[in-house]
């Protein structure tokens, strides 16, 4: 990589030490953000009172999130995951000591192989799993010293930009510690933490006779190496240094780095003291700074990314975008073009407006009208970024004797308002058509699908979370929406093929749910169901509707013991919380749907036989589901699955009344309960 020249500086404005203590940080003020970071931790696993990096993250949302934390080596590489709910409001404080010497999750505790593999990869140390490297030891004096970062992702749905916090290097034994805000690195937002020219002070000597360092963390991913200090994918940057004085010359370099890093400028070995660092990166970073005096304290800033245009949506640096969304329905249909569903006279009618703050604002005298029906009563009038509501108005179509030659067709046109802390009110609009049958008319077939992945009308990408292997359940609404009888009605799926229906004919008016079970591949996932169909005398009819999903790697590691297991050692089952005289639906209520099963015991139904038909695939079910809850409850099974996450998927495998789903559920369940049973 050959280094970008640095552009002129006419003039540099010196900081003082106060003014550098109190800038404001890169991103000027903070917001909440669906992704952040914490860039680079410390742990020193040699003593329980060493230094040790803690960090906050906090729920700005008034809904609870799931939240998954990622640890990763200084060679990015993924180490272990954890996932934790957030209650609206809450503030919850991590030790990554209790989490890297105690294997303590939030929701698990890791066991003891999997610790120690954790804990050589994170202080460059061979792993004793496979003698493999996955990180370089950051000091070769401090063998025990376990570095690397934390990603912080929302993965429930809809993926709010809900959470805040930061994080602090902790040196207990010398009463002292630094800090930063955690860094927003959502990659859909226009002002986040990351980027690809940096700008920073550095000074070397005098009150700061600890130097200055650089904290970098990148986006790449090495691949565990036989040899230590080898990695395959690093950060290549080149760094140029300004001096003070007006028209001195500048040194340039040029650095091969680990995804995370700790850089003295020293190692640079620049030919001034103080000065200036422009810094230009092949990928967007984070880059950190720490202004560090010998044996009394340090401080911890961001440098300043230089964008390429100006930032907005972000506050401080830029001005903030509000905006505003609205999606109008007709009896559940979104019929922005004529000739909408079609309503039998003085049917019911059923508009619904759909309102979303699409922006980054706080939105506030929110309101809905409609150019026929006037203005529409709405749940709130206030909304935070991201935040939907539903307003709702019913309403009945013109009787027979109203209807003129040819037929009544009706449009109306939703308008909502709303108004941003500053500057213009903001609006949008969304037209809305349904249709009423004359006496006699001529034949006018339409019909429509809505298809649904997991219950998400995921139209547009990215669609429901998922990781790879989950299971996945695609549901397509077919509605005759014309006028006559439809045959011949099929559903074809680009991307799965043909979807089996429980019938082929649709009377005017009629709906039916054709559903289709698949299994969740990694990355961003597309597919497109057409609906066909032909009316009595021949005329063909057609719909398409697309839906999405992103599933995120999986990578399935841990433990799991067996029904059998279970059935014959009642003495490990104290450890659990469950008892084997509970009755299946205590705990797993949809259960209670099936007589006779859900009113058996847990260690029955760690005998069920199976068989044929629903009944036989809910043995099955909870053969395996009630292994899986005894092991995801035990501290001392590291297994893949939490028990609140668990019991949710098997009462909505049952409640669903559908063999194939609930046998799916079972196997991939019954698989996690063959990783290996470490209890005697």
């Amino acid at each position: 990589m050959t280094p970008k020249t640095p552009k002129t500086i006419t003039s540099l404005i010196l900081l003082t030490l106060t003014a550098l203590l109190w800038a404001a940080p890169a991103m000027a003020e903070p917001r909440p953000s669906s992704d952040l970071l914490l860039p680079y931790f410390e742990v020193d696993l040699s003593q329980p009172g060493g230094r040790t990096t803690l960090f906050a993250i906090g729920n700005a949302a008034a809904d609870a999130v799931t939240v998954k934390a990622s640890v990763t080596s200084n060679w990015g590489i993924e180490m272990f995951t954890s996932s934790f709910e957030l209650e609206a409001g809450e503030v919850r404080t991590v030790n990554l000591r209790d989490w890297l010497q105690n294997g303590k999750l939030p929701e698990r505790k890791l066991a003891a192989g999997t610790l120690a593999h954790v804990q050589a990869a994170l202080t460059g140390q061979p792993s004793p799993r496979d003698d493999m490297y996955y990180g370089t030891q950051p000091d070769p004096l401090a063998t025990d010293l376990a570095v690397g970062a934390v990603t912080l992702r929302v993965t429930s749905n809809p993926r709010l930009d809900a959470l805040w916090g930061d994080y602090f290097w902790v040196l207990p034994g010398e009463d002292s510690a630094e800090g930063e805000l955690l860094v927003n690195i959502d990659r859909s937002m226009a002002c986040r933490g990351l980027c690809t020219s940096h700008r920073l002070r550095f000074l070397e000597g005098g009150g700061f006779d600890g130097g200055t360092k650089l904290l970098i963390w990148s986006p790449r991913v090495g691949q565990p190496s036989p040899n230590a200090n080898t990695l395959t994918t690093g950060t290549l940057f080149s760094a140029s240094a300004y001096h003070t004085e007006p028209g001195a010359q500048f040194d340039e370099r040029e650095l091969d780095l680990l995804p995370v890093q700790m850089l003295d400028v020293r190692d640079l070995l620049l030919a001034e003291d103080f000065g200036w660092l422009d810094l230009v990166t092949d990928d967007e970073v984070y880059v950190g700074v720490r202004y560090s005096a010998s044996q009394r304290y340090s401080v911890a800033i961001q440098s300043w990314c230089m964008p390429d245009k100006p930032c907005t949506g972000c506050g401080g640096g830029g001005s903030d975008e509000p905006a505003i969304d609205i999606e109008k329905s007709t009896n559940g249909v979104d019929a922005d073009e004529l000739p909408g569903p079609l309503v039998a006279p003085s049917g019911a009618v059923t508009w619904e407006y759909v309102v979303t703050n699409t922006g980054d604002v706080r939105l506030t005298d929110v309101q809905v009208t409609d150019d026929q029906e006037g203005a529409i009563s709405c749940p709130d009038d206030t909304l935070r970024p991201g935040e939907t509501m539903t307003c709702v108005l019913a309403s009945q179509a013109p009787a027979e004797q109203d209807i003129p030659a040819g037929g009544f067709f009706y449009e109306n046109l939703a308008t909502v308002v709303g108004t941003p802390p500053t500057g213009s009110d903001v609006t949008d609009s969304d037209p809305s058509h349904y249709w009423v049958q004359e006496p006699i008319v001529t034949d006018l077939p339409t019909i429509d699908v809505e298809k649904a992945t997991n219950g998400h009308d995921a139209d547009a990408a990215p669609g429901p979370q998922l990781f790879q292997g989950d299971l996945v359940t695609w549901t397509y609404v077919v509605t005759n929406t014309g006028n006559v009888d439809l045959v011949n009605v099929a559903i074809v799926d680009d991307v799965e093929g043909a979807v089996t229906c429980p019938k082929t004919t649709l009377a005017v008016g009629e709906a039916m749910t054709c559903t289709l079970n698949g299994t969740a591949l990694e990355g961003q996932y597309a597919n497109v169901a057409t609906v066909t169909g032909q009316s009595s005398n021949g005329q063909q009819v057609q719909d398409a509707d697309p839906s999405h999903y992103f599933a995120e790697p999986m990578t399935i590691e841990g433990q799991g013991c067996t029904p059998g297991y279970w059935k014959n050692h009642t003495d490990s089952w104290p450890a659990t919380g469950y008892s084997p005289s509970q009755s299946v639906q205590s705990v797993f209520a949809s259960a209670a749907g099936y007589p006779g099963i859900g009113s058996a015991s847990l260690i029955e139904a760690l005998d069920f036989k199976g068989g044929s038909g629903v009944d036989g695939a809910a043995h099955n079910l909870l053969r395996a589901a009630v292994a899986g809850l005894l092991d995801a409850s035990h501290p001392g099974v590291e297994y893949p699955r939490v028990p609140a996450n668990l019991i949710a998927d098997v009462n909505a495998a049952l409640a669903s009344g559908d063999r194939d789903t609930m046998l799916m559920l079972a196997s991939s369940i019954d698989a996690d309960n063959n990783l290996g049973c470490p209890l005697n």
